[in-house]
């Protein structure tokens, strides 16, 4: 039973204005937007673009690169070439003191926008290009499909939306999975606890559902002190280890250690503190799955799983990718269950 290697897990439901997306359409946006290399170009600082999952340079996207049938696969790539502006600031200063030592005279300001814009092109031509792949997955065949984004990071995920936009819109657009839209499809009473219509903006659909992620970090608490919790289709075991981090609107508080060394826990919660970040450990079986919740937004980020029957088939991003897709779809199973059966406890009269 291999273990699948950590990673972070942003969801989207994907709205598109046709009853399927046209996946030769798909192809040709990810080729025209794919990454164009600037190593070589001084002049440029960034690039951002498509390419094939683990290959840097793959931008033809042949099908069986990136076409799975019931899904596809495909990374975002970004270069940045960064040169710190201390380090400007002091070579403009030495060359500035070096005219006008040689010249005996002040400097002028267009001499030193010339001297600093030909110090930036020096230090760009020796400076080492970062670079950062993020994989994706999405299931294109339903009018309302769902794709996967392997980050966590709210900056990489801006990047991630401003480019799909700026790739698709407005043909397909992007709708982040938050308990605005998964409570009514895991348990339709809860649709009722809603006021916004489905064309208020997201950001304050988002927020209006944030109610329930502190709850359910709580009642997720509580289960670990007794070791259990009960889904709607079964009972997993269940602890939270190593942190739980309790904010109210003046302060927060991080506990450390494990749920039985923790009254500090119970002491912030009868304060009315929320429960707003927690590491998870879940045994369902002979599988287990650990993951670090942000009451925020319904991601995942540090996600390992162990799954009986469910292993590694061959070597390559390709086949990892593939495993992973596996054990990520056996947690959201597992994970869902765990959110209705929440839900579930809450009743039909929405939580204050």
């Amino acid at each position: 039973m291999d273990i699948m290697k950590a990673c972070a897990l942003t969801r989207y439901n994907v709205i598109t204005d046709g009853d399927q997306v046209d996946l030769s359409k798909v192809r040709k946006a990810l080729v025209k937007m794919g990454f164009k290399d600037i190593e070589e170009n001084f002049q440029e600082d960034s690039s951002l673009g498509w390419i094939q999952l683990g290959n840097w340079h793959g931008v033809d996207f042949p099908k069986e690169t990136w076409n799975f049938n019931e899904f596809i696969i495909f990374s975002l790539r970004q270069d940045l070439r960064t040169t710190a502006g201390s380090a400007v600031s002091r070579y403009v200063e030495r060359k500035v003191q070096v005219l006008m030592n040689e010249q005996k005279r002040m400097v002028s300001k267009k001499e030193r926008r010339d001297i600093k814009e030909e110090v930036e092109q020096e230090l760009r031509a020796k400076s080492l290009l970062s670079t950062a792949t993020y994989d994706v997955i999405w299931w294109p065949g339903l009018k309302d499909s769902m794709l996967w984004f392997f980050s966590a990071d709210k900056k990489a995920r801006g990047v991630f939306e401003d480019y799909f936009r700026t790739t698709f819109n407005p043909d397909i657009r992007l709708e982040l999975i938050g308990a605005y839209s998964l409570a009514p499809r895991l348990r339709p009473k809860t649709k009722a606890w809603f006021t916004l219509p489905p064309t208020a903006d997201l950001l304050d659909r988002l927020e209006e559902g944030a109610f329930l992620g502190p709850l359910f970090l709580m009642w997720l608490y509580k289960a670990s002190l007794s070791g259990e919790v009960k889904g709607l289709r079964k009972e997993y075991e269940i602890r939270m280890s190593q942190s739980l981090l309790f904010q109210d609107d003046k302060r927060k508080v991080m506990l450390s250690g494990t749920g039985e060394e923790w009254p500090e826990a119970d002491t912030a919660a009868s304060n009315n503190r929320k429960l707003v970040k927690a590491k998870i450990d879940l045994v369902d079986g002979e599988d287990q799955y650990s993951w670090v919740q942000d009451y925020g937004m319904l991601d995942f980020k540090s996600l390992k799983a162990k799954i009986d029957g469910i292993g590694l088939e061959g070597e390559g991003p390709l086949m990892e990718m593939l495993y992973k897709e596996q054990c990520i779809s056996a947690f959201l199973m597992v994970f869902e269950d765990l959110f209705a059966g929440f839900l579930e406890s809450l009743g039909s009269t929405k939580p204050v």
